[in-house]
C-alpha cells in the first residue's frame, strides 16, 4: 500500500495524534506536489481574443483588427489546414477595398510579419510559421527546423500535413 492509500484509509485519521496527523498531512501534500503535472509551455500559443501570442518565447501583441487575422490563422493552424487566402482573411474581417493583409500589420512593419505570420504556398495566402526564429536573428530559414505536431497540445491532429 502506498503512502497516499495509507493516509486515505478510513479510521487512520482517527487513530493519529495531532503531531502524527500533521506529519501525515505534510507527507500527503508532498506526494500530491510530486505528482502534480505542470503543463508544458507550447512553442506557439494565442490568447482567446487573439490580442497576444507567444511564438517560441517571443510575446507579440496585436490591435483588434490584427487579432481577428491572428485568430483566423490560429484556427486554421490548429485544424491542420494552415494556409488561408488573403481575400478570405480580408472578407472575414470586413476590411475596406484596396486593403491588403500586409496593410493591417503596419505595412509589413509589425514584428509578427514575416516571422509569426508568413506567406503560404499559393500566391496571396498566409499562415502561422511553425519554424522558430533563427539564432542569427534572421526571421526565417535557412536555419534548423523541427516538426511541431507533437507540441501543439490543443489539437493532436494539427499539422499532420507536414
Amino acid at each position: 500500500m502506498n503512502e497516499t492509500q495509507q493516509v486515505l484509509r478510513p479510521n487512520v485519521v482517527d487513530s493519529l495524534s495531532p503531531h502524527k496527523l500533521a506529519d501525515t498531512l505534510e507527507s500527503l501534500a508532498r506526494v500530491f506536489r510530486s505528482q502534480a503535472q505542470v503543463p508544458s509551455q507550447a512553442p506557439i500559443a494565442v490568447s482567446i481574443d487573439g490580442r497576444s501570442a507567444r511564438w517560441f518565447g517571443e510575446l507579440l501583441e496585436f490591435t483588434p483588427q490584427q487579432a481577428a487575422v491572428v485568430l483566423l490563422l490560429w484556427d486554421a493552424f490548429q485544424n491542420g489546414t494552415p494556409t488561408i487566402g488573403g481575400e478570405t482573411i480580408l472578407a472575414h474581417i470586413e476590411a475596406g477595398s484596396g486593403t491588403r493583409v500586409q496593410h493591417i500589420f503596419d505595412n509589413s512593419r509589425h514584428p509578427a510579419w514575416g516571422t509569426f505570420i508568413i506567406a503560404g504556398g499559393p500566391r496571396n495566402s498566409f499562415r502561422i510559421s511553425e519554424t522558430p526564429p533563427c539564432p542569427n536573428g534572421s526571421p526565417q530559414p535557412p536555419c534548423e527546423t523541427f516538426p511541431l505536431k507533437h507540441l501543439v497540445h490543443n489539437n493532436e491532429n494539427a499539422n499532420e500535413h507536414s
